[in-house]
């Protein structure tokens, strides 16, 4: 069963005094994930194989049985390593188990202050990673289709998210989707959105249901996701429009980022991850009952299409051997000066292959001043080398 929302806009703009009700029909709780994660794992773990299963070490230096599949855990870590090793982590996780195959990393931890293994690091900036939150709630709540055209003075380009700004403008002559919004990226149409059609209230409960300030339904240790939305004393249409297009102070990990992606390639189920299968610990669940509408994750997979086509993220696979996916993959960019640590954050969550999903991707890297790739091409690499070692593998089976 679907939640079902009701919105009630106490004024015209819908800032942040929309109030959202949840259905209680089937006794649905407003959080989706529940903790039940207790292993903390190495920050620095390298797989171990005995009795050819891959094996990594937790905190105490104890070895566990994992779902990794080495020959792509190893070769993405030699892909970052070989080109400057900077920091950096990729996910893969298999959509229809929720089995983690891939979580590989860069620089150590350590060596620029974290203590947590970089796909668990929580305090990424989401950027516009959070954009994908804002189309959920406007696809499943409102009018919103991805063909829908809006009036936006400017276009794409230009759009700063100003107190002044002519963003909020209905006037002239273009238009835009989002559907092409989403490809783009595209800020304004973002801001304007969140202030003309959902309010506050329905962005953050959906921000919620995708796993922020929530334990996520994995068996190891993670720390949540944080976000700090506008409060009720410094809402504006600016800061509202802000919060929306991805600068607000939203954190996320490339663990969590992967589990975004696999919930839209799961038809808006929020399947459970697991890492170690030797855990006694089930990692909790919904259950059946899906956080939004198969049609709002039919047209979410269908906006992500854009990304790649002929958006943000165009370039890295319309590049030799990526060409051979580009038609194929689903995704969404996001790039942000990031705080802890500091420095352009560069994000890609994505899933492949699109029409009929087997693995979720997210990766992140921070970049330095001589940077040899970004999130999107190592995405694109964990891609590629899944479905190489696939079709090597469905070969020798037939």
């Amino acid at each position: 069963m679907v939640r079902f929302f009701k919105m009630i806009h106490l004024a015209a703009g819908a800032l942040c005094t929309s109030l959202l009700v949840t259905s209680s029909a089937a006794g649905v709780s407003t959080s989706p994930v529940e903790s039940a994660s207790i292993t903390r794992i190495s920050p620095n773990f390298k797989i171990v194989l005995q009795n050819d299963l891959p094996r990594i070490a937790d905190a105490n230096g104890q070895l566990h049985p994992t779902s990794l599949n080495p020959d792509l855990q190893l070769k993405m870590e030699a892909f970052i390593a070989e080109r400057g090793d900077p920091i950096a982590s990729v996910v893969v996780i298999d959509i229809k188990t929720g089995a983690i195959l891939t979580m590989a990393q860069g620089r150590a931890p350590e060596k620029w202050g974290s203590s947590t293994h970089t796909a668990l690091y929580n305090r990424f900036p989401a950027a516009s990673l959070f954009k994908t939150v804002v189309s959920t709630a406007a696809l499943e709540m409102t009018a919103t289709s991805p063909d829908k055209e809006f009036g936006l003075q400017g276009g794409c380009g230009g759009q700063d998210i100003t107190p002044t700004g002519t963003w909020m403008n209905d006037r002239g002559r273009h238009t835009m989707t989002l559907r092409h919004a989403f490809g783009h990226s595209c800020n304004g149409f973002f801001a304007k959105l969140a202030i003309n059609q959902l309010g506050l209230g329905a962005i953050t409960h959906f921000a919620k249901y995708y796993g922020w300030e929530s334990a996520l339904p994995v068996d190891i240790a993670v720390e949540p996701s944080n976000m700090m939305p506008p409060t009720a004393v410094n809402a504006t249409t600016h800061t509202v429009g802000r919060f929306a297009a991805g600068f607000g102070l939203v954190s996320i990990s490339p663990l969590h980022a992967a589990w975004m992606a696999s919930i839209i390639a799961n038809k808006g189920h929020a399947k459970p991850m697991t890492l170690l299968t030797d855990s006694k610990i089930v990692p909790s669940n919904q259950g059946e009952e899906a956080l939004y509408s198969p049609q709002t994750a039919a047209q979410l997979i269908e906006i992500m299409r854009s990304t790649v086509d002929d958006g943000t993220a165009s370039r890295i696979f319309d590049k030799g051997r990526y060409r051979t996916i580009s038609n194929d993959v689903g995704g969404k960019t996001g790039t942000l000066n990031g705080r802890t640590p500091v420095g352009i954050t560069s994000l890609f969550m994505g899933i492949y292959p699109i029409n009929a999903p087997r693995i979720a991707v997210a990766s992140v890297v921070v970049l330095g001043d001589l940077y040899r790739f970004k999130a999107s091409q190592l995405g694109a690499e964990a891609i590629l080398v899944w479905k190489e070692q696939n079709d090597r593998s469905s070969r020798l089976t037939h």
